[in-house]
């Protein structure tokens, strides 16, 4: 089976790009290239070498967009037009990935409380998706200076002190 058939391979790709701190010789100008600008088999290349390093890339399976909960809501989101999103408790990107695969050319701002959350997502936006901007911050604190067509709140539990 080909990496390609499994995973997102332009967002596992920029997260691969996004943690690998030394490169490798053999995929050096990977990591430097536009990341549109890779074909298929240089960012299957780039997944290797992820795994290679131990990095986990099973958050962008793309099975993720068959679950009921996330292809309710990309439905949904098929049926009126937008160029914004916020995602908040975008987490390890359940929904997040499959929506950002599903509408390429929407900005989205994701927040999350879990700092290692919002590393996790900062390194695909290092990798090379520069429509992606993680924020760390709670909704009921959040003081938006955009304003959002649209904003999602999946599987989320909130407490506000």
């Amino acid at each position: 089976m080909l990496l390609s058939d499994e995973y997102d391979l332009l967002l596992s790709a920029a997260y691969v790009r996004g943690a690998i701190a030394t490169a490798s010789p053999y995929c050096e100008h990977l990591l430097s290239e536009p990341l549109g600008s890779l074909s298929e088999e240089e960012l299957e290349t780039l997944l290797v070498a992820g795994r290679a390093a131990g990095l986990d890339i099973y958050h962008f399976k793309k099975s993720h967009a068959s679950l009921p909960r996330v292809r309710a809501v990309l439905g949904f989101l098929h049926s009126v037009a937008f160029s914004s999103l916020l995602d908040v408790g975008s987490g390890r990107g359940a929904f997040l990935w499959p929506f950002m695969d599903a509408f390429p050319g929407i900005e989205v701002t994701s927040l999350d409380l879990l700092p290692d959350r919002v590393l996790f997502l900062n390194t695909v936006t290092l990798g090379g998706v520069s429509r992606l901007h993680a924020l760390q911050s709670n909704i009921c604190d959040f003081s938006a200076e955009h304003q959002f067509d649209v904003v999602t709140l999946l599987e989320v539990i909130g407490t506000h002190n």
